[in-house]
């Protein structure tokens, strides 16, 4: 009963051990409201508000130089507008489409979460199965986001 109260699972949350792992986030009040309103006045109270405009700055500079990145590469399709610092894309061998494609790219995921270097998650987009990288670590570099790119790519290419 408590965890059906608390449990909200979006598609990007989905993970793939299924109900073999608890999952803390179904048992406590971390995405109450009220609960989240207090992290974010500590975060502020920790960065201050122009550090904090600046780190999401930051941010969305990576996610555009990514977007830029994978709207060069003829393999990869970005699959959503970048507003902020989440991207959406996938892999695209030639000639593969539908179920196979998204498939691939489930593969592919698991994959390159399974080598521990960087952590992508997943979500679907109009249907269809797409990578996401979000940016929200305060240490996270351009060479991070570079990284995982170059490891979606290699893992694609195998």
């Amino acid at each position: 009963m408590l965890k059906r109260a608390f449990q909200h699972i979006p598609e990007y949350l989905v993970v793939s051990e299924g109900d073999g792992v608890a999952n803390l986030m179904d048992y406590g009040i971390a995405l109450g409201r009220r609960f989240r309103a207090l992290k974010l006045w500590f975060v502020i109270r920790n960065f201050g508000v122009d550090g904090l405009r600046s780190l999401i700055r930051e941010h969305i500079r990576i996610a555009r130089r990514l977007e830029e990145w994978i709207d060069n590469d003829p393999a990869l399709e970005r699959m959503a507008e970048v507003n902020f610092s989440t991207v959406v894309f996938r892999h695209c061998p030639p000639g593969m489409k539908g179920r196979d494609l998204d498939e691939h790219n489930a593969r592919l995921l698991e994959k390159i979460v399974a080598g521990r270097e960087v952590y992508l998650s997943h979500t679907r987009v109009r249907g269809c199965y797409a990578l996401r990288i979000a940016i929200g670590n305060i240490h996270t570099t351009e060479e991070h986001v570079k990284r995982a790119l170059e490891l979606v790519i290699q893992w694609a290419e195998r």
